[in-house]
């Protein structure tokens, strides 16, 4: 063969092999395509966020229920949750979490003392330290006291949270309801939109359980009784020194 016909033959399968190449690399998705069709159809997205998240959603119902609003929005987190919230109930038969903060309780009449096994007073303790760290550092001393005089309820129990959080929780409510309707005005696809309305009533409706109420609200109200709550010597992640705390709740104000 000679060499001009050769060298014709080779240049024109390198072209071929470079049309070749060009097609099936413009065959590829691209970047944009693969997000938008994540947005169109999640569900590689959604099937992560149904999973993780259990544990965000039962502390976020801790913290705000005991009324008939709950203001925890639908999110992520609620199938996993369904499931904890499941063997919990068949288990001890409680939906208040573990306490998450180690504390005693003192019976400042009897001097009788226990470990907490309540949520809501291990809360008490690790916010009540959080903020008197900041307020009123230690500065060398060995111990700090906080009393505290216990006050009548004066608001009813029907809503729950606090008003920033009810605020917010219906503002996201609202915002979720409006980003799911962008598919029932563009393509008339309403199954997100009635996702949405189920998740967001059955996450209302889990907030509103009798069983909060009837865990973290008071059953004996108007006692005289003074407590003390210590943390002791605890090192936690937030505050790695040793700290030593006593919050006294009392009736009495010559205590």
């Amino acid at each position: 063969m000679p060499a001009p016909r050769l060298l014709k033959d080779v240049a024109s399968a390198l072209k071929t092999r470079a049309a070749e190449t060009t097609t099936s690399s413009s065959t590829l998705p691209s970047d944009g395509s693969l997000l938008r069709g994540q947005w169109t159809n999640p569900s590689d997205v959604l099937s992560v966020l149904m999973i993780i998240g259990g544990d965000i959603v039962q502390k976020a119902l801790a913290e705000t229920s005991g009324g008939l609003f709950t203001p925890v929005c639908f999110s992520f987190g609620w199938v996993a949750y369904s499931f904890t919230a499941l063997v919990n109930l068949l288990g001890d038969g409680r939906l208040l979490p573990e306490p998450d903060y180690p504390v005693k309780v003192w019976n400042l009449g009897n001097g009788y003392v226990r470990d907490n096994k309540h949520w809501v007073i291990g809360r008490i303790g690790r916010d009540h330290e959080g903020k008197m760290t900041k307020e009123f550092p230690l500065e060398g001393n060995a111990l700090r006291i906080g009393v505290f005089e216990a006050a009548r309820c004066t608001t009813g129990t029907s809503v729950s949270g606090s008003g920033k959080a009810r605020l917010f929780s219906i503002v996201t409510i609202v915002l979720q309801f409006g980003i799911a309707a962008i598919p029932v005005g563009i393509w008339g696809e309403w199954g997100v939109m009635m996702i949405t309305a189920a998740g967001t009533l059955g996450a209302l409706a889990a907030g509103a359980l009798p069983q909060w109420r009837a865990e973290k609200l008071p059953s004996r109200r108007n006692s005289k009784k003074n407590f003390a709550i210590s943390s002791g010597n605890v090192i936690t992640p937030s505050f790695p020194q040793q700290k030593k705390w006593i919050l006294i709740l009392s009736r009495d104000r010559e205590i």
